[in-house]
């Protein structure tokens, strides 16, 4: 443990100078040792827990963080740290990886544990929903990058055909076919809701 005491301590005003760090580390295998590492994780636990309370999650992760140095296989710390780093609103893959990862290393460590287990089912379930999801909105982007080329080579097509400066050009969609239109823009399957979109 780590602590500080003041040479003066009935002094108004804390002075730098007066103060005297104290780091106390006993042997991990007395018993004594063994009460403090136990006391120091349920400490740095407790304190993730409160900070996730309080909606403070990067606070949250690295007290976890504290306490797996302490002890890596903590499947509390794990399981906290896990659910702290997609609390925050820009959670985003990376931290769904981590979290993944986290929960991975816990059910290692313990195998019968059935709320680790679900919630790391739960993850991989989200994880691969947003694969899909991405995969599909990048098609899109594709297949918008290929209409907006096409609608350029259309009015390019129009103004050599028209050769006027200044004339309102028409809609482009309207000179589409349903085959066309139906080539540009497949139906798809929103990977959420499981609907077919046209």
């Amino acid at each position: 443990f780590i602590y500080i005491t003041s040479s003066k301590p009935w002094r108004k005003g804390i002075k730098d100078e007066d103060l005297t760090k104290h780091v106390k580390t006993g042997d991990p295998a007395s018993a004594e040792g063994q009460r403090a590492t136990a006391l120091m994780l349920a400490l740095y636990n407790n304190i993730a827990a409160c900070h996730m309370e309080l909606s403070q999650h990067a606070v949250a992760v690295r007290a976890c963080g504290d306490a797996l140095r302490i002890d890596p296989t903590n499947a509390r710390a794990l399981f906290r740290r896990a659910r702290a780093r997609l609390a925050s609103a820009s959670a985003g893959a990376t931290e769904l990886d981590a979290s993944i990862a986290d929960l991975q290393t816990a059910i290692r460590a313990h195998p019968d544990d059935e709320a680790i287990a679900a919630e790391l089912r739960k993850l991989k379930g989200r994880r691969k929903r947003q694969r899909q999801l991405d995969k599909q909105l990048n098609f899109g982007c594709f297949r918008f990058i290929q209409f907006r080329r096409y609608v350029e080579r259309c009015l390019a097509r129009e103004d050599q055909r028209k050769n006027k400066q200044g004339r309102f050009r028409l809609g482009v969609l309207g000179e589409l076919t349903d085959g066309e239109k139906r080539a540009l823009f497949p139906p798809w399957k929103d990977p959420i809701s499981g609907r077919k979109v046209a």
